[in-house]
């Protein structure tokens, strides 16, 4: 079966800074990484492997191979549970993200505006000056 591919370091290293209490394997049977999360307390609905608790495995949605890269990271941001004191702390936060991933959005619409804008303004001065 296969050998781990090179890890990328840089985003490795934002996952554990993120929560060190996650751990990366590779899975020589299926050829994907897999994360787990090791935790002194046991909860009823732990399925613990080794004394930690399988997160998830780094895949495409149509199952291929995916490199660990930012977008793990994401995953976690959007899945954590563990990190917050209850369901309403989680909203607030799903929130806050939502709320500074559309204003981002905001902001790459209008530089994008912007760009055509001048793009625009250009072509038709060209045009003009050509009549």
């Amino acid at each position: 079966m296969g050998l781990a591919p090179a890890l990328n370091k840089a985003a490795w290293d934002k996952v554990k800074q993120y929560d060190p209490a996650l751990e990366l394997d590779w899975d020589c049977r299926i050829n994907r990484w897999k994360l787990y999360r090791r935790s002194a307390k046991k909860k009823a609905w732990d399925k613990r492997v080794n004394g930690r608790t399988f997160i998830v495995t780094v895949q495409n949605k149509d199952g291929s191979f995916r490199p660990v890269d930012n977008r793990l990271l994401y995953h976690l941001m959007d899945c954590d549970t563990w990190r917050f004191k209850d369901a309403a702390e989680m909203d607030r936060n799903l929130f806050e993200r939502e709320r500074i991933k559309e204003q981002r959005d905001d902001e790459q619409l209008t530089k994008d505006l912007e760009e055509r804008g001048k793009y625009l303004r250009k072509a038709a001065a060209r045009f003009l000056d050509d009549n």
